[in-house]
């Protein structure tokens, strides 16, 4: 359920295809335990000191985002997507999206278009416009 314009509100509720309820935030230090689970499942090789260093960078310089749902009664990461930003623009090689999913599924699609609109809040030129 993603917006027509492909910007992702942050703060708002999306509700899966499959009944999942998920929310999008900005992602930082305390949600390692979460991203940590997240890695673990999906089998993606992240050493712990390089996923903590991650989530610890300056928000200036690497746009970060997660998304959560409540699941058994518990806050879950579900996806977790970064890119590393200078002067507020996207540098493509480096960035790195964590799902259960698989490309092309509704959960992916809807985390690239957060990570964008981070970006895209995050660029001085349309802050300044």
């Amino acid at each position: 359920m993603a917006m027509a314009d492909n910007t992702i509100l942050f703060g708002r509720t999306y509700t899966l295809a499959d009944g999942v309820q998920v929310r999008f935030r900005l992602a930082g230090p305390g949600d390692l335990q979460g991203v940590s689970a997240l890695v673990a499942a999906t089998g993606v090789e992240l050493d712990q000191l390089e996923l903590a260093r991650l989530l610890r960078t300056d928000p200036r310089r690497q746009a970060m985002v997660c998304a959560t749902a409540l699941l058994n009664a518990r806050e879950t990461v579900l996806g977790f997507a970064a890119a590393p930003l200078l002067d507020g623009d996207l540098r493509g090689q480096s960035s790195l999206l964590i799902s259960d999913q698989q490309p092309g599924d509704e959960l992916r699609e809807l985390l690239v278009q957060a990570l964008a609109t981070r970006l895209r809040s995050a660029s001085p030129r349309r802050a300044a416009g």
